[in-house]
């Protein structure tokens, strides 16, 4: 009657197994009073809507294992319809082994390990064995109409915007995501991604007249497409840091002649980032307005020492983003909250890069596609909210802060 698969007798698959059968009486006690509702007792002469049929044997697959039992059939006596009272109210349509939220459940896995770990992790976690091929396709019909962007809260006023390259089966391909945040760290918006489009061609489809600062790296293209001409733009100082140093390589100098120079610049932007943060709590804005010119004046000294070494790449760099360097402590006195690095997106990349760089792993569009989409769905959910039937079920309008 009852066949319940199990590959390895253990302690630990004889609890399971113990659960499985708790939950079989369980399904066996639903589907007699499913019947029965519809029925009515066995043998009762009352005319029903709805009469007994013969058993019918399926498999099915739930979070307590693979279960290979006979379900009892009714018939509509109107409509000549028959079913499976007990599959229909577990959501398992016919031809199917699974429910729909089933089926997100083994989705959701393919969004956070490779397809082969997932076989693993299925087995190890429900008792029964599925093909890669399997929960390819789950994830496939799940992931695809999946929404995941959303359109800015009002209040949001800063953009940050940033790219990564993974392996493709022809080229690389990259992926490029535009957030938005708010005054708090957990107030945060994916604004649009794309797996194929240049920045010029992405920020096309954006409506970026809310925002009044874009946040982000010396990459190509990214400044010139993004910043509108009532925007300004902060230069990530981890980046910066990092392409002085590469400037300075540039140019000639070894590690050792360059470290002082980079110690220099470092202190002129960690000067600023303290005086913003302490002018901030007081309010002394006449302060923190001397303290950005300051700034200003050191950078243009740093880029004339610079050149008079001989050091012209590093002196351009410097001369062509000071202004860019001063972008959050600007805003600060207008009481705009902006960050000093790119680092709330490039966690977003992490996440992204934690299950697309993986060696062996050469992405088509769609396929990677479809994984950004619940990644990206997961990440921008809020920690309470982030279980499966959120990310499946929850409009990306209906997102709520934390």
């Amino acid at each position: 009657m009852v066949n319940i698969g199990r590959d390895i007798i253990s302690p630990l698959s004889l609890v399971t197994e113990k659960g499985s059968n708790e939950y079989l009486l369980l399904l066996e006690a639903k589907e007699r009073a499913l019947v029965d509702s519809l029925c009515g007792e066995r043998y009762c002469r009352e005319r029903q809507d709805f009469v007994r049929q013969k058993t019918k044997k399926r498999v099915i697959l739930t979070q307590h294992g693979l279960f290979n039992r006979h379900f009892v059939c009714v018939r509509n006596v109107k409509t000549g319809e028959s079913f499976s009272p007990l599959l229909r109210s577990l959501g398992i349509e016919k031809g199917q082994r699974c429910s729909r939220d089933f089926k997100q459940v083994l989705a959701r896995k393919a969004s956070r390990m490779p397809y082969r770990k997932s076989v693993e992790d299925t087995r190890d976690s429900f008792g029964f064995s599925l093909s890669r091929m399997t929960i390819h396709r789950y994830a496939k019909d799940e992931a695809s109409d999946l929404t995941v962007e959303r359109e800015a809260p009002v209040d949001h006023c800063v953009i940050l915007a940033d790219g990564t390259k993974v392996p493709g089966a022809k080229r690389h391909l990259e992926p490029r995501v535009i957030m938005s945040i708010g005054g708090t760290p957990s107030d945060k918006a994916l604004v649009r991604y794309s797996t194929g489009l240049r920045w010029k061609e992405l920020c096309q489809t954006i409506d970026l007249s809310q925002f009044r600062v874009l946040v982000g790296d010396g990459e190509p293209g990214l400044k010139e497409a993004l910043c509108t001409t009532d925007m300004r733009f902060q230069y990530c100082h981890v980046h910066a840091i990092r392409d002085v140093s590469i400037c300075l390589w540039k140019d000639g100098l070894s590690h050792n002649k360059a470290e002082p120079f980079c110690k220099q610049f470092e202190r002129i932007l960690y000067c600023l980032q303290a005086s913003t943060e302490k002018h901030k709590q007081d309010k002394d804005w006449a302060r923190l307005s001397w303290r950005i010119g300051k700034t200003k004046d050191e950078l243009h000294s740093f880029a004339a020492h610079a050149s008079a070494k001989g050091l012209h790449a590093t002196a351009a760099f410097v001369l062509s983003h000071k202004d860019d360097l001063t972008t959050a402590a600007e805003f600060a006195i207008l009481g705009i909250n902006v960050p000093w690095t790119t680092n709330p997106i490039e966690r977003v990349m992490q996440e992204i890069g934690i299950r697309t760089k993986k060696k062996g792993m050469y992405w088509s569009t769609p396929g990677l596609d479809r994984i950004l989409r619940m990644i990206l769905k997961r990440y921008f959910l809020p920690p309470n909210q982030r279980t499966y039937k959120d990310v499946f079920t929850t409009s990306a309008q209906e997102v709520v802060k934390s």
